[in-house]
């Protein structure tokens, strides 16, 4: 009951409760007005909450209008202590400052040479360059890995970081603060009702008060044509990722003779054209961060800048207080760690919940077929035949377990087939790596050595450059032979996904083998 003070907040159960949500555009109902309650109530006391509201009720509204009214609280909060602090003319002024500036703490990230930015590994890998044993003046050298060996590498790791932070405390060098926002985060499960929601953020006052990102594929936010042509998301993926691969390798290798004989490098003539424009890049993000735009709006934004509207999106969700983005963007690791995404005291929302279950399991689902296979070997067994004596003994060992595995996983599939041919076998992870004798393989280190050393488009980028010069050879340029070459990517990340599932607990997952036709 609100009380002769027009109180926002009402008594009830021991402790003050909102009752009052002004941001929302109309009267509400008691039942939308219970739900913010209950939601708002939920957030002071944090933990995990599961709320539910009929079909028709303005659910959407209601989950904008109570978390959002609860960050604005917690951003003034601190304002409210400091405010009361000032008044007490016990304390030292610098005891006022150090309360005032609570709400303003900044990470400072020191760009230095040699360290921060790089450290160890460049040095490493100078020192590399200027050893020919390690790398040669060859053609191929884009595509030779550098060497690479765990335990130095989890060594070098730890130096760099000592370094590092111990140089933080020096003098000198370039500072640039960079503002911790509190966020939410709500998480729906198609593009359509992340719009959905956006359209109705608009209608709320909190369009001026709040910034707010919308993440989105790349699907649904390249606006290259050539990628967009591709059609299947897989395709688009990789061919995105190797276009900014191909940027640095065409720096490394298109070198032409001077007028003396000497090499020199050309400009690069590779990469997406939408990601070199740094000035409309820089206009995409001021308009980001001014308007709450949904998928069609970023698209539509990104086309009249002639800038990238994916890598735009993510480069602003450090200073965002409302991201909004897909299941698969939050529930997968490797989707998070791409976008750096930061869950560590933030509030996340999840829409639909209901449906959490059933896409987990599908996203963590991961198939490899035999072709896959076959095209995976032959783009490792063509890097080895080519790079053996160049390669140090940590790549070696690494590329050979994998080919150990290839060739099991190929081998388990063409058993018997002939009689055999429409048999389905469901075993758990370990009968399976028993069944395979590949028990004894370290697969957590092997996925960290693919994952820092670069292999997969290392390998894919020669093997594809081998299929393009046998093409030549053969005069049989064809559009079936560029989709073999395309598929390249999608096999080695199958792999990838296939060796993560196999590094879960053994009662988590079951692997299934399936020799039909």
């Amino acid at each position: 009951m609100v009380g002769a003070d027009s109180s926002p907040r009402v008594a009830g159960e021991g402790k003050w409760r909102r009752r009052d949500f002004p941001a929302f555009p109309f009267e509400p109902y008691s039942i939308q007005i219970e739900f913010m309650m209950a939601l708002y109530d939920s957030l002071e006391s944090g933990g995990v909450a599961l709320l539910e509201s009929p079909t028709g009720t303005g659910k959407t509204l209601s989950i904008i209008c109570s978390a959002l009214q609860w960050l604005l609280d917690q951003r003034e909060k601190p304002k409210k202590a400091s405010t009361r602090s000032t008044g007490d003319e016990e304390e030292p002024d610098w005891m006022r400052d150090f309360v005032m500036d609570v709400p303003e703490k900044k990470y400072v990230v020191k760009k230095r040479d040699g360290f921060r930015f790089g450290g160890m590994s460049n040095c490493k890998r100078d020192l590399m360059d200027r050893d020919g044993k390690i790398r040669g003046e060859g053609e191929d050298d884009e595509f030779l890995m550098e060497e690479y060996d765990s335990d130095i590498d989890e060594r070098l790791k730890r130096k760099s970081e000592s370094l590092s932070s111990s140089d933080d405390e020096d003098e000198g060098g370039e500072e640039q603060a960079v503002e911790v926002v509190p966020k939410i985060y709500f998480c729906s499960r198609t593009h359509s009702q992340l719009s959905q929601f956006i359209k109705e953020f608009k209608r709320t006052s909190f369009v001026n008060e709040i910034s707010l990102v919308c993440l989105g594929s790349r699907k649904n936010l390249c606006i290259n044509p050539e990628v967009l042509n591709l059609k299947n998301v897989n395709r688009i993926n990789e061919r995105c990722i190797d276009l900014q691969n191909n940027k640095n390798i065409k720096d490394s290798r298109t070198k032409i003779k001077d007028n003396h004989g000497r090499k020199r490098r050309t400009k690069s003539l590779c990469g997406c054209p939408m990601l070199k424009k740094n000035s409309e890049a820089k206009k995409l993000r001021d308009e980001l961060f001014q308007n709450a735009m949904d998928i069609e709006d970023l698209v539509r934004l990104g086309n009249n800048l002639g800038t990238c509207p994916y890598y735009g999106t993510r480069s602003m969700v450090p200073v965002a207080q409302l991201v909004v983005l897909p299941y698969q963007s939050l529930l997968m690791k490797s989707a998070r760690e791409s976008l750096s995404l930061n869950l560590k005291e933030s509030v996340l929302i999840i829409d639909e919940a209901h449906n959490l279950a059933d896409s987990i399991t599908s996203m963590y689902n991961s198939k490899i077929t035999l072709s896959q296979l076959k095209q995976v070997l032959y783009h490792l067994e063509h890097y080895l035949n080519r790079f053996k004596t160049c390669l140090g003994p940590g790549n070696r060992r690494y590329i050979q377990t994998l080919m150990v595995l290839v060739n099991s996983f190929k081998r388990i599939l063409l058993s018997e087939k002939d009689d055999t041919s429409h048999v389905i076998v469901s075993m758990t992870i370990n009968e399976f790596l028993f069944s395979l004798d590949i028990d004894n393989i370290n697969l957590v280190k092997l996925q960290h050595y693919i994952k820092q050393s670069k292999i997969i488009y290392k390998v894919t980028g020669y093997g594809n450059k081998l299929q393009s010069l046998e093409i030549e050879d053969s005069l049989r340029i064809g559009r079936q032979n560029q989709n073999l070459q395309g598929s390249a990517i999608s096999g080695f990340q199958a792999l990838v996904d296939i060796l993560f599932s196999l590094s879960n607990n053994d009662p988590d997952g079951r692997m299934i083998v399936s020799k039909q036709q």
